[in-house]
Order: structure tokens, then sequence, then C-alpha cells
């Protein structure tokens, strides 16, 4: 509710300065805030009716019932919050030319949200493409079996031979004969 509160004081001083990007803008956050009151609404009822534990609600405490807003949820509010704004802004929508100074207030604002965005999304896709390369990691570590030399409690010696047999007929590479060796060495 405060992002719609900030719109109307910015709608009332676009208004009373004749600056009709500023309303414009000022229009756009009110709305925006709307949404956002009804959406915590919306999901806070939702909390409550699926069975999450009960908390009283106590204002005085700040204590609210638990609920969560999924992201794509607060990314498109996000979106819908920072891109007419920096639009509105940088393409001087209701801006005259006297009035240009007050560019920077939806510019700014747009540019917040948006950054409130990007930021965390790229916060995100490195951990998940830094998990990933560890993964990887993992699985490079760890040598793929070859075939007939599964570990099914064979004596190591025989395996030994078995693999010194897949290398003397050109069936495993060096590397992997190497990889094995030690396998079956460390399984000692």
């Amino acid at each position: 509710m405060k992002l719609a509160v900030f719109g109307a004081a910015t709608v009332i001083l676009g208004l009373a300065l004749g600056v009709d990007g500023l309303a414009l803008a000022g229009l756009v956050w009110i709305c925006c805030g709307i949404a956002v009151r009804l959406l915590q609404g919306h999901y806070r009822a939702a909390a409550t009716t699926v069975g999450a534990p009960e908390v009283e609600a106590d204002p005085a405490a700040g204590k609210q019932p638990p609920y969560t807003v999924p992201v794509w949820v607060s990314t498109l509010v996000y979106l819908a919050i920072g891109v007419p704004s920096l639009l509105i802004g940088l393409l001087e929508v209701g801006f005259d030319e006297a009035d240009l100074a007050w560019r920077w207030l939806p510019i700014a604002i747009g540019g917040l949200f948006l950054l409130l965005i990007v930021v965390p999304g790229l916060i995100y896709l490195l951990g998940t493409g830094a998990g990933a390369v560890a993964e990887m990691a993992d699985a490079a570590a760890e040598p793929e079996p070859v075939p007939g030399l599964a570990d099914d409690g064979d004596d190591p010696r025989e395996r030994l031979e078995r693999l010194e047999g897949l290398r003397r007929d050109g069936l495993v590479t060096e590397a992997e004969y190497a990889a094995q060796r030690e396998r079956i060495l460390g399984s000692l």
C-alpha cells in the first residue's frame, strides 16, 4: 500500500506542477500498489485455507500469518512497476521541455525495481551454474566402471588381470586403464 500512497503523492505533485509525466507514473504506481495489496490478501487467504500453521495475527507485535508469494508473481509485479516507469522517464512521456528535470523520479523508481529483479536473478543463475559445475566435477572425479570389471565381490587380483587383458586387446585407453586400476586398488 506504500507504493500506492507514494503514487498518489506523485499524481498530486504532477497535477499541481502541470507535469503530466509525473501524474502518469503516479497512476502506474497506484495501480501496482493496489495489485500488490490484492495479491498479498490472496496469498494470505490461501495460506490459511490450505492448512498452514495457525499464527495469531498481532499487528502490535508485527506478527502476521505466514504466506509466500511465488517468485514468478513477484517478478511480474516488479516488471509491471519498473518497465513502465523507466519508459515514461526515458521516452519523456508527458514531460514538456521545461519539465524534463522531473524525469529522474520515474527513471529512478523504474531502475530500482528492475535492479531488484536483475540482481537476485543473476545471483540465482550464478548459484545454479556453480552447482552444475560442482556436479560435473564430482562426476568427472569418479571414473565410469568398465564393463566386465563390475565390483561384484571378485578377487581384486582377478579384476586387475581382466583389466590388463582389456588394455592388451585395446578395449580401454591408457587413461581408463589407470583410472580403473586406481579404483580397484582403492577398494582394497
